[in-house]
């Protein structure tokens, strides 16, 4: 029977690569995170009926799991309606006697909102943007990976 030598190198390197990797992966999801509800918000806006430019201006993003869960919400009363659609229905004075706005031939005292069919900006911006949140979720994982094994 021969006997069989190995010699193992770089070990001491890997075990350090190994106890900075679970800092450098949340590094690596935070960035990308980030990266990837910018890229959602761009899509959405992309997407967003514009008449004043408030609806499209009042996107933003928020970690809340940072590296883990994100959101991209809008800050208006009136883009849920917008988004999903509204059932006709009644508009009424909350605090005067009758309804007027510029171009009304005379104040109302009921509106009938024919109702409208939502626009689904956001979940149309969050599907056009799945694939490239996975490649930016694979390239800063990517990098933190050569970047803690490439130690010497």
């Amino acid at each position: 029977m021969a006997l069989v030598e190995a010699e193992i190198t770089g070990f001491e390197s890997a075990q350090r690569g190994l106890r900075l990797l679970p800092a450098a992966i949340d590094e690596a999801k935070i960035a990308a995170m980030d990266e990837s509800l910018s890229m959602a918000q761009t899509n959405i806006r992309f997407r967003t009926p514009f008449k004043t430019g408030k609806l499209m201006a009042a996107w933003d993003t928020h970690q809340i799991i940072p590296g883990s869960l994100g959101e991209v919400f809008n800050s208006t009363k009136y883009a849920a309606p917008v988004e999903f659609g509204a059932r006709p229905h009644e508009i009424r004075p909350r605090f005067k006697r009758a309804l007027f706005w510029p171009g009304a031939g005379h104040p109302v005292r009921v509106v009938h909102h024919p109702g409208m069919v939502g626009r689904h900006m956001g979940r149309e911006g969050m599907k056009a943007s799945i694939p490239g949140i996975v490649a930016t979720f694979a390239k800063h994982l990517r990098r933190s990976m050569s970047a803690v094994f490439s130690l010497k």
